[in-house]
C-alpha cells in the first residue's frame, strides 16, 4: 500500500504550528524490527509485541520542524519491508 504524503503533509499543516513534538508509530514483522530500530536508534523507542508475538510496535517523539520533516521520517521507515505506518 502506498502512503499519500501529499495529502499527509497538507494535513499535518493545517492541524499543526512548527515546531512540534510529534508521534511517530510503526508495526513491523519481528524478522525486520531490528532493520526499523536502526534507523531511528537516537530516540527513546517503546516497544510492545503483538500478542501472537508475530509483530512489534515501535512508537517514539520527535521535535520536527515541518510537515516536510514529519514525511522524511515515514520516507526513512517506509524503506524497511513490511512496515505499516500509524
Amino acid at each position: 500500500m502506498k502512503t499519500d504524503f501529499d495529502n499527509l503533509q497538507k494535513l499535518l499543516d493545517q492541524q499543526l504550528e512548527w515546531p512540534a513534538l510529534y508521534l511517530f508509530k510503526f508495526i513491523v514483522p519481528q524478522a525486520v524490527k531490528d532493520e526499523l530500530l536502526s534507523l531511528f536508534s537516537e530516540f527513546e523507542l517503546t516497544l510492545k509485541d503483538s500478542s501472537k508475538g508475530s509483530y512489534v510496535s515501535v512508537s517514539f517523539r520527535a521535535e520536527v520542524t515541518s510537515s516536510a520533516e514529519v514525511v522524511e521520517f515515514y520516507r526513512k521507515a517506509e524503506q524497511v519491508d513490511g512496515v505499516m505506518i500509524l
